[in-house]
């Protein structure tokens, strides 16, 4: 954004009352220098005014990251939040990918639950924290198929000696 663009351009921050008129610029609106929780609903409302219902959804999509970014001013995401549908949001690529991230990272901590579970079951004792961090890098490495034969193949005191950490070096 040019200074001509903004007149009221200080410090580095254009003004919620005379930013650039095209409904774009409006999403820029959390990074303002005057802007809060109150002045930010009633940009949405010009938006909303302004745009179809698809293009309202994208803007407060982008709006959304950048009122994440304004460190000075608390709750900004919230209310673009709650004027969106996060519809456009969750279809969005990054929240997918996210979404299967986190599931992946679920998966494996459930099976480390379960495995840890059987371990103790089998030690007769509660894994100690190194033991758990054992557990988690085998897991990793061998997979749960493995990593369950081992607790059910092994006796208690194989298993602790499989469990004990390795001094590596």
């Amino acid at each position: 954004m040019s200074r001509e663009s903004c007149p009221t351009r200080s410090r580095g921050r254009c003004s919620i009352a005379r930013g650039p008129g095209s409904p774009f610029w409006l999403i820029f609106a959390p990074l303002t220098r005057d802007v809060d929780a109150d002045k930010l609903a009633e940009v949405l409302g010009i938006l909303r005014a302004q745009c179809s219902a698809t293009e309202f959804e994208e803007l407060c999509a982008a709006m959304s990251v950048l009122a994440e970014t304004n460190h000075r001013v608390k709750g900004l995401k919230d209310v673009v939040a709650s004027v969106g549908s996060g519809r456009l949001v969750m279809q969005n690529w990054i929240f997918r990918e996210g979404r299967k991230e986190g599931r992946k990272e679920g998966r494996l901590q459930g099976r480390l639950e379960t495995l840890a579970h059987q371990f103790e079951r089998r030690l007769g004792r509660p894994l100690t924290t190194p033991e758990r961090q054992t557990l988690a890098d085998r897991l990793a490495k061998l997979g749960a198929v493995r990593v369950g034969d081992v607790v059910l193949d092994r006796s208690p005191e194989e298993l602790a000696r499989w469990l004990a950490p390795r001094n590596e070096g």
